[in-house]
């Protein structure tokens, strides 16, 4: 397990950047924002905040988002990441017992108990096998159902708790695998993500598909999905750049796709705790942040990975942190939302204002008006 060190000066540098375009602009307060963007001197010590670091690989974005608080013991993401080689897994809250689900590599799907860190039961043989293996795996909301994707092309429904299969596999994507399930917010709906450019929905009560095919990759392979907390959206991350929404009822889109802008396409969604915010994990190692109502990006986008994409994104349960996963690298950020929200407020709450000798070194000749508190 990696835990990467912070690079303080790097990690500022780029965040301080998100509106460095302002600068020059003749407005007073963008002009004292843009010292604030532009004063990396008077802010080194307090960087650390922005980077607040899990010793967890790409399981921590998850146990993130399930855990009390938003908060991990490191012993117990050392013990669950110490013995698991997973590719996704997913929570199991409530009935008195967390469950974590690892999808691997063989094509078996692992149990764990949070409060423990041991293995619960035997590992789950998908059938996929090693040259497919599993790629996702989501719990339906009140648990009694377990979904895997795997790369057999196949969705398959189990029991949890007996850790026997539920119904036939699902055949959900024509080739290339399935890359993500997702269950709706009432557990009646079930989407899953296709290799081969779709997104499929299901009834996973009957096994049965509910509607057709939904086209929401130009270049194949769809990423992710993710279903709003009122179950009215469904939102897909595709190699072709694009986040799209849907209808998830009618199979309808919503508007027109989302332009991530970034380079080689969009591997991950997530929504907020409220649904005002859906993010979006791109293979170029950026993180970007939507209003699902309006369509328009919030904030700028902000660099959660150095080299690697972002194959995972989660939300805090009080939707303040954002934690953004490298797999490559083995480590997970965490992002301040507030940075994408009110960029400004971040900047003064973390940085602080400018001193008289820095205005007067950046901004010579300009009035320095009060921008912070």
């Amino acid at each position: 397990m990696s835990d990467a060190a912070p690079q303080p000066k790097a990690e500022l540098s780029r965040r301080l950047g998100l509106s460095g375009k302002l600068l020059l602009l003749t407005i007073p307060l963008v002009m004292i924002a843009g010292v604030l963007i532009y004063v990396p001197s008077i802010a080194n010590f307090r960087v650390n905040r922005l980077n607040d670091r899990l010793a967890a690989a790409n399981t921590a974005a998850l146990v993130l988002d399930a855990a009390p608080s938003g908060m991990v013991p490191d012993s117990l993401a050392r013990q669950i990441l110490g013995s698991i080689g997973a590719r996704a897994v997913a929570i199991k809250m409530g009935q008195q017992r967390r469950l974590l689900a690892s999808a691997d590599v063989d094509g078996t799907v692992g149990l764990w108990n949070l409060a423990n860190g041991r293995r619960v039961g035997t590992p789950l043989q998908t059938g996929s096998g090693p040259k497919g293996g599993v790629w996702a795996v989501a719990f339906s909301p009140d648990g009694t159902l377990l979904a895997t994707a795997g790369g057999d092309n196949t969705v398959r429904l189990w029991n949890p708790a007996t850790g026997r299969p539920v119904g036939a596999p699902l055949p959900a994507s024509a080739q290339a695998g399935v890359i993500g399930v997702a269950f709706s917010p009432d557990g009646k709906l079930l989407a899953s993500a296709g290799g081969d450019g779709t997104v499929r929905r299901w009834n996973p009560a009957t096994g049965q598909p509910v509607g057709m095919p939904l086209h929401a990759s130009a270049r194949n392979l769809v990423m992710g999905v993710a279903f709003s907390p009122d179950g009215k959206l469904l939102a897909s991350a595709g190699l072709d750049g694009r986040v799209r929404l849907w209808n998830p009822a009618t199979g309808q889109p919503i508007g027109a796709p989302l332009e991530t802008g970034a380079q080689h396409g969009a591997t991950s969604v997530a929504f907020s705790p409220d649904g005002k915010l859906l993010a979006s994990g791109g293979i170029d190692g950026t993180v970007r942040l939507w209003n699902p109502a309006t369509r328009r990006p919030v904030g700028a986008p902000l660099h959660a990975s150095a080299q690697n994409g972002v194959p995972s994104v989660a939300f805090s349960p009080d939707g303040k942190l954002l934690a953004a996963s490298d797999v490559v690298a083995g480590t997970v950020r965490l992002l301040q939302v507030s940075l994408f929200t009110h960029a400004y407020a971040a900047l003064c709450a973390y940085v602080g204002p400018p001193t008289p000798q820095e205005w007067n070194h950046y901004a010579p000749g300009e009035p320095q008006s009060k921008v912070c508190g």
